[in-house]
């Protein structure tokens, strides 16, 4: 009788080993390590970026939040201390890229309108963007961005 719970708890130890170890890989694989890359305490501002490094993290699948601006846009100049403030009070970290200078005419690769735009990119993939003309309310006030991006940011 003895012989058979030490094999009993042989095959639970190892089940349990098992589950364990399914279970972690679970959950790291759940998670999503480049939105967990793009956070830092000690950004105040967007950071800029060029189109071929754009291009790359596209290219690499990668998750991540854009800012699309222009130096002669009223909107954007109306945006940038609500973008700035609400960097430098969270650890999110979202990349800047001019629009006038850094994406060529022919650009595909994030197909906008207006400026100001936030993208949100997931996996490489576009999952959400807005500018002013679409959801004006979204970039007329700190409140108003913050609960409009961790509607998305959240979900990744």
């Amino acid at each position: 009788m003895k012989v058979g719970i030490l094999f009993i708890g042989d095959i639970m130890k190892k089940f349990l080993f098992l589950f364990t170890l399914l279970f972690s890989f679970f959950l790291l694989g759940c998670s999503n390590p480049s939105m967990t890359a793009l956070t830092s305490s000690n950004i105040d501002a967007p950071i800029s970026i060029r189109y071929d490094e754009l291009v790359d993290m596209l290219a690499r699948s990668e998750s991540f939040v854009l800012y699309i601006s222009s130096d002669t846009c009223s909107s954007c100049l109306e945006f940038k201390p609500i973008l700035d403030s609400f960097i430098a009070s969270s650890t999110v970290v979202i990349y800047q890229i001019e629009a006038s200078s850094e994406l060529p005419l022919d650009n595909l690769l994030i197909p906008f309108t207006f400026t100001p735009t936030i993208v949100f990119v997931e996996d490489g993939v576009i999952v959400n963007q807005s500018d002013p003309i679409s959801n004006e309310v979204v970039f007329s006030d700190y409140k108003s961005f913050s609960k409009y991006f961790y509607s998305f940011y959240s979900l990744k």
